[in-house]
């Protein structure tokens, strides 16, 4: 990946919500997981407000994708994408 090193690529995992977040994943050369099944109706636009129905299942998807890692039986580090 650019600007990636071996280090970073081995330790990082994006959970992918979408297949377009995987497909640009996996072409930076970075290690993704994505259910299709668990995120198959995930919205694709923003929430119009705070506690609508897009906003709600995002945050779920946030919770559901450390609990996962977790449970898998490693440390994590979690980064929202608008968080920099």
């Amino acid at each position: 990946a650019r600007g990636f090193g071996d280090v970073v690529k081995e330790k990082v995992l994006v959970f992918a919500t979408d297949q377009g977040v995987l497909d640009i994943a996996h072409g930076l050369g970075l290690r993704a997981f994505y259910d299709e099944k668990i995120f198959e109706k995930m919205p694709e636009k923003e929430a119009s407000r705070y506690g609508d129905q897009a906003f709600t299942q995002m945050m779920y998807a946030k919770v559901v994708t450390v609990q996962l890692i977790n449970r898998l039986g490693h440390d994590v580090l979690f980064q929202d994408v608008d968080l920099v």
